[in-house]
């Protein structure tokens, strides 16, 4: 009994190509009429396109030196860690942006950018600075 609720169970594909008993039978056996997906196993590799030049061939290519480094900064605006920064003298470090959120892929380095006027100041460390915002921290701890 359980093997007769079994086989009802399981779907049967139809066997095309393989007689009209196979219930997908006939001239075309459901494969179409003449081309590539007809004959032979039918198969046409990813990505092809006809023919025509492939998209890795068309697209531009970067050329030059020093392409790789184009993403190697994870860069924090100096405003909207202002916004973050409530107590004064914070220690503003890698550990301590990850704590606000700031997501930091392994080998990636950070920046601070931007300009800003703190209302409290605070310290960097191991992070690089962009002109502006050293300035802007500098003027903090004078105020």
């Amino acid at each position: 009994m359980f093997q007769n609720l079994l086989k009802k169970l399981k779907k049967l594909t139809k066997r095309r190509g393989r007689g009209y008993g196979s219930g997908k039978g006939g001239h075309t056996v459901g494969f179409g009429q003449k081309g590539q997906k007809v004959r032979g196993k039918g198969e046409v590799r990813p990505y092809f396109e006809g023919g025509n030049t492939p998209f890795h061939r068309r697209i531009p290519k970067y050329r030059g030196r020093g392409f790789k480094g184009l993403d190697r900064w994870v860069s924090v605006n100096i405003k909207w860690l202002a916004e973050r920064i409530t107590e004064p003298d914070v220690v503003v470090d890698i550990p301590f942006l990850k704590q606000l959120g700031v997501r930091i892929p392994q080998g990636k380095k950070v920046r601070i950018y931007g300009k800003a006027e703190l209302k409290v100041p605070f310290e960097v460390k191991g992070i690089y600075l962009t002109q502006g915002a050293r300035e802007s921290i500098e003027n903090a701890k004078k105020d």
